[in-house]
């Protein structure tokens, strides 16, 4: 079940960059969808994830830096229309992870 529910969650951040015309093949696309899910299941297990910790692991995943991961990110919603979709005029990294998480936690009813 849990292995459903973290691809359904994964699918569903897919499906909001689709919608905010962000390219598949960007490593910012690549690593919020990797961050989002363990964002997910830090606020469903009631712990608290510290976005450096959460760059290491999502750098692990995708061969790469976490200072890569942070900027990957940054560029996603400092140069796309993310920020529009999302009802929101400037965000941070941690404030986009969030409010994505929040977004599809609505999207799927949990």
């Amino acid at each position: 079940m849990i292995e459903n529910l973290d691809e359904l969650e994964k699918r569903e951040v897919m499906n909001l960059l689709d919608k905010a015309q962000i390219p598949k093949s960007w490593l910012g696309y690549k690593c919020i969808t990797t961050a989002v899910p363990l964002v997910m299941d830090s606020n469903y297990c009631g712990q608290k994830i510290f976005l450096k910790d959460l760059y290491k692991e999502v750098a692990k995943k995708h061969k790469t830096t976490a200072s890569k991961v942070e900027s990957a990110i940054r560029y996603v919603h400092e140069n796309t229309r993310i920020k529009k979709v999302l009802g929101k005029e400037k965000i941070s990294n941690g404030r986009l992870l969030f409010l994505i998480a929040e977004y599809i936690a609505v999207r799927l009813r949990l």
